[in-house]
């Protein structure tokens, strides 16, 4: 059109990898190969929110989170597990008690 500048280029999509991740359905739903190894992996975890009102402190909230890394291999000597699991709380005015993800 008259008047208008030059057309703008478009964006190009983000490339997109076409190799799949390899599961490894010898160690159970979740865990991926690391590529080059024999090693698998699997992470996970969990966030909670809780807003509320308190019969003594009145209104405050709560949150946690829970973050894990599971990895598994086959050696020489046999199978290795190793897993790292980090929990974190915060509350604020809204006493609850100890909870399970």
């Amino acid at each position: 059109m008259p008047g208008r500048g030059p057309a703008k280029e478009r964006a190009k999509p983000a490339r997109v990898d076409t190799q799949a991740s390899r599961p490894c359905p010898e160690y159970g739903p979740g865990f991926v190969r690391v590529e080059g190894s024999s090693a698998c992996v699997r992470v996970g975890g969990a966030v909670r929110a809780e807003f509320g009102k308190s019969s003594r402190n009145g209104t405050g909230s709560a949150a946690g989170g829970m973050a894990y890394l599971e990895t598994r291999s086959e050696t020489g000597i046999g199978s290795v597990r190793t897993v790292i699991q980090a929990r974190g709380q915060l509350e604020r005015n809204l006493p609850t008690g100890p909870y399970r993800y």
